[in-house]
């Protein structure tokens, strides 16, 4: 039988030693039986249990026990108020009982089952803070007999360091599943994955990236972005022209104040290679860096198919333009000679109906020689100090003729109240006709309405400005779509009209060279709202 501790230092000094061994494992389940062997010890108990708290079921199980056979108390369960430990737990405080077998409260069956018998008994709950997360008894004390207040006082203060430990180990056990979980994920992914640290130092990346960026079998974990990059340019998006540019550091991209970054890593030897990247910044709960993930992805081929694409689409707009010239200078001659009655039926027809199929075909050709002059320009922008509201003015005015009776264009007063914003004012204006254009020749409604606001972003170098119709509304699964070059809802949903599907394209291209966002907020029946933000122009100092 065990020896009876006699002094109180005795029993803080073995107090000491059960909190030290507490700390030597973050292992849960060797915890709890390092837990329930000192438990014992710091009371001089014949046995211990411990019970943890579900908190869904609101149960208590007995997750390990010590001494006698209580590994059967493994499936009994206790909810709270049943039981000693249920009534610790649900009163959150400790009890000591003497003789157990005369407290109604005793659960008879654990005995039953283990063939053991309770006599003294001293059970405490298990908190982190105000939350109880179990309780632990120490059963039958060796030597009196029966627990004194001298041993709650140290079971409570062992107790209150074992519920840290056990805390600690399952964030612990919680974080070492997902981190398994992540890495499952992360080494599967075709795309490249990469995670750095505040320092831009590289933490972890999987196969995909090693693959991209070259890296082989060095040890590269620890070394600095910029060292791993180094044989990369890095731009915010390749164009062929600039094979021969310096690019910039990748530092400038992630330091960047946008929370999430694009940008494009090209290698020019031994071939041609273009990876796209995205970087989000992962910050703390004061805001502060802790972080980056990239994601990259090679797009050598579609690079080079949009390149190609772009190319061809201006050749062909050039060579469509001439012959539609010479269609266009005749026109006046055939409607002289139609005023002068000298064409038949058949031949007013006609002229109608080459008139306005040869300026459709100069819309079109117009769109697609826009489109292409904005891609050779790699968006070159003639920034200025302008006002939103002579913008959105201007862009009416030039729609003017295309707005028809039935439609309600609404300027809200909020255009009036942004700051002055830093713009190349042409392709805004463009961006504001596109966006007016589609909500009116898209919506088939007899009363189609347009609402045109802007407010500045709290906090933000940037204004919002909102296109909102009353549509037919956009698909969730259209939404993204929609921004892409060549593409139009199905006809059956909108009521396709003439376009070349490039109108949002631009407007995405423009909003993104000023550094802004474009999207859009839509459900079907109910219209749809775009928007966009715009740099303001800063005060000095």
């Amino acid at each position: 039988m065990q020896k009876g501790i006699k002094t109180k230092s005795e029993k803080l000094e073995l107090l000491l030693d059960a909190n030290k061994v507490l700390t030597s494992t973050l292992d849960l389940d060797r915890l709890l039986k390092v837990i329930m062997g000192q438990a014992k010890r710091v009371v001089n108990a014949e046995a211990s249990s411990l019970m943890l708290l579900d908190e869904a079921k609101k149960e208590l199980f007995f997750d390990v026990t010590v001494g006698g056979k209580g590994e059967k108390l493994r499936q009994i369960r206790l909810k709270l108020g049943e039981g000693i430990g249920g009534w610790v737990a649900k009163e959150g405080k400790p009890l000591m009982i003497t003789d157990a077998r005369k407290d109604p409260r005793f659960f008879v069956k654990a005995d039953e089952v283990t063939k053991f018998r309770t006599k003294s008994l001293l059970c405490v709950p298990l908190r982190i803070k105000e939350r109880i997360i179990g309780v632990m008894e120490a059963i039958n004390e060796v030597g009196r007999g029966y627990f004194v207040d001298e041993d709650r006082k140290i079971f409570e203060a062992f107790a209150s360091q074992a519920a840290i430990a056990i805390e600690n180990a399952r964030l612990f056990q919680n974080l070492k599943r997902e981190k398994e979980k992540i890495e499952v994920v992360f080494s599967g992914m075709g795309d490249g994955a990469v995670v750095i640290d505040a320092k831009l130092n590289l933490v972890m990346l999987n196969s995909s990236a090693k693959n991209f960026l070259d890296i082989g079998s060095k040890d590269y974990l620890g070394k600095n972005i910029s060292r791993i990059v180094r044989q990369f340019k890095v731009f915010s998006r390749w164009e062929p022209k600039k094979v021969a540019a310096p690019g910039s550091s990748l530092t400038e991209f992630l330091t960047k104040e946008d929370r999430v970054t694009t940008f494009d890593l090209t290698r020019r030897k031994p071939k041609t290679f273009i990876l796209s990247g995205i970087a989000t910044r992962i910050v703390d709960e004061e805001n502060r860096v802790v972080g980056y993930v990239m994601i990259i992805r090679d797009v050598t081929s579609e690079r080079k198919e949009e390149y190609l694409k772009a190319s061809f689409i201006s050749s062909l707009s050039h060579k469509l333009k001439t012959p539609l010239t010479c269609i266009s200078g005749y026109m006046p001659l055939l409607r002289e000679k139609e005023r002068l009655s000298k064409l038949d039926k058949v031949g007013k027809n006609a002229v109608r109906i080459i008139d306005s199929q040869g300026k459709r075909l100069s819309r079109l050709i117009n769109e697609l020689l826009g489109f292409s002059l904005l891609k050779s320009e790699a968006l070159e922008l003639a920034r200025g100090k302008e006002s939103l509201k002579s913008i959105v003015e201007m862009s009416l005015k030039k729609l003017a003729l295309r707005i028809r009776r039935g439609v309600k264009i609404v300027v809200g007063n909020s255009i009036d109240k942004v700051p002055p914003i830093l713009v190349d004012r042409a392709k805004v204006q463009e961006v504001i006709q596109n966006l007016v254009e589609n909500a009116i020749k898209f919506n088939d409604k007899k009363e189609k309405r347009v609402e045109i606001s802007a407010r500045p972003l709290k906090g933000k170098k940037f204004i919002r400005v909102e296109i909102k119709d009353n549509g037919p509304g956009i698909p969730s699964e259209e939404r993204e779509k929609i921004f892409s070059k060549f593409y139009q809802i199905e006809e059956t949903f909108t009521g396709q009209v003439e376009g070349a599907g490039l109108g949002l394209a631009v407007v995405k291209q423009v909003v993104e060279a000023h550094g802004g966002k474009v999207g859009v907020e839509s459900r079907p029946g109910r219209g749809s709202k775009f928007f966009f933000t715009l740099p303001k122009v800063l005060d000095k100092g």
